[in-house]
């Protein structure tokens, strides 16, 4: 009886760990999925800007070209 108590302690001792394994490695894992997404969200942004100066670029060069000064 005492070993199955032990066991059934045991069992319930490393359930609790696991548990809190599990829910530490939650918490990492949604706090690199924000981080994620904020990095993804600034990029898009950068890469928009990027792609705006670009096309401005583009059209300022199309407007005055090269040797028209």
């Amino acid at each position: 009886m005492s070993l199955l108590n032990n066991l059934i302690k045991l069992l319930y001792g490393v359930g609790l760990i696991s548990f809190s394994i599990n829910k530490t490695v939650y918490a990492i894992f949604n706090k690199l999925h924000a981080l994620n997404v904020a990095i993804g969200r600034t990029f898009n942004m950068s890469f928009a800007l990027l792609v705006c100066i670009n096309l401005v670029f583009v059209i300022t060069k199309l407007q005055f070209p090269v040797g028209a000064y």
